[in-house]
């Protein structure tokens, strides 16, 4: 039996690895699964998120984990997680860790595998973002032994980072497992938990880009005027916990308090999440939702700053500069734009493929001393 650990430090991270966990821990014959929980989970202001996988995985061995608070610089976060991942592994005899994306969390996790020899899967590696978060990603890919990427072109992005091509494997994105699962609840449900009293609306997200502190009051409030000038009502899920967010939220004062037009929520149970994307407008902001999930949906975006720059291209992205001018002239060009879907994130068997991928013994058989391939 092999004892896999999964790593998650937000909701978003979490709603992408879901099906891979729910695949593996069905098969327990093969496969024992834990799940380090860390990060924003643990953290009231961000909801407590580590309830909702409690609720989902009530039976797997849940580890909690407290990595951060606001008196930490990211340097000391990530060394404190290092340590939680440590010694969860040496206790557990890890055999494989589970991370995705871009964050210290999965950084850690990598890192913990490299140097207790531990085989490492990265998820959704090969994207890229425009922020230090890209140079996180690549440096995770580095770090680890396997890649599942989403597409065809974030493969070739993981083999001209020097990584054997027989340790890549394209699955798509996990999260798409779940939008077309018909499991999603309805806009009423999602209303009446969460408390949103309009039916058309679009949503707002915005997080701090850590190189630029400096202008992030400044962005914030553009985007504020931006709200307050058109009829438009807005979810609006609060910001990341990277340096920066209590600059946006200090800008954004008036914005959240006392206004019918806006609903601020720390954040939102994924599934709910999904379905209230759905049924948005348009989305807008600077989260990877706008250029990734948006498109699959068919749903609009406008991308502001530089937060996702060159991550994505499609006609329902407009990217736009963080002013009062510029959200408004992207705003006018909504009702124009054809609301078609996009395919390139998957089809939704990134679980099943995950299981069978992991049950071979091909995959085990991997040396674990990496080397460098040079591309032809």
């Amino acid at each position: 039996m092999w004892r896999i650990l999964f790593i998650t430090g937000t909701r978003a991270d979490y709603g992408k690895q879901k099906s891979l966990i729910d695949n593996l821990s069905k098969d327990s014959l093969n496969f024992d699964v834990s799940v380090f929980v860390t990060g924003m989970h643990l953290h009231a202001s961000y909801g407590e998120t580590w309830r909702e996988i409690k609720k989902d995985f009530p039976n797997l061995n849940l580890h909690l984990f407290n990595n951060e608070n606001d008196s930490l610089g990211q340097e000391e976060i990530l060394a404190r997680t290092i340590s939680g991942i440590s010694a969860f592994c040496k206790k557990n005899e890890t055999d494989l860790i589970v991370v995705h994306g871009d964050r210290l969390e999965p950084l850690a996790g990598a890192l913990c595998g490299l140097l207790l020899r531990i085989r490492v899967c990265h998820i959704e590696g090969g994207e890229v973002s425009g922020t230090q978060d890209e140079t996180i990603r690549h440096s995770i890919t580095k770090l680890s032994d396997y890649h599942f990427v989403a597409n065809e072109e974030a493969e070739r992005r993981v083999k001209q980072l020097g990584e054997d091509t027989k340790s890549i494997y394209r699955i798509g994105s996990p999260e798409v497992d779940l939008f077309l699962s018909g499991s999603l609840p309805s806009w009423g449900e999602v209303a009446r938990r969460y408390q949103i009293s309009f039916k058309e609306y679009a949503i707002l997200i915005f997080h701090p880009v850590t190189s630029e502190i400096d202008t992030l009051s400044k962005q914030a409030k553009e985007i504020a005027k931006f709200i307050e000038t058109v009829d438009d009502n807005f979810i609006i899920i609060l910001p990341n916990s990277d340096p920066g967010r209590e600059n946006i939220l200090m800008a954004w004062t008036e914005l959240l308090n006392n206004n019918e037009r806006v609903r601020p929520l720390p954040s939102m149970r994924f599934e709910y999440f999904v379905t209230a994307l759905k049924n948005c407008e348009y989305i807008l902001g600077n989260s990877s939702t706008g250029v990734r999930e948006a498109t699959f949906f068919g749903i609009p975006s406008i991308n502001v700053g530089t937060r996702q720059s060159g991550r994505a291209n499609h006609p329902l992205i407009m990217n736009a500069k963080p002013s009062l001018e510029d959200l408004l002239h992207k705003r006018s060009k909504i009702g124009a734009l054809e609301k078609k879907s996009s395919a390139a994130f998957g089809v939704g068997n990134s679980g099943q493929r995950f299981l069978e991928i992991l049950k071979s013994q091909l995959f085990w058989a991997k040396e674990k001393q990496k080397s460098f391939f040079d591309i032809d």
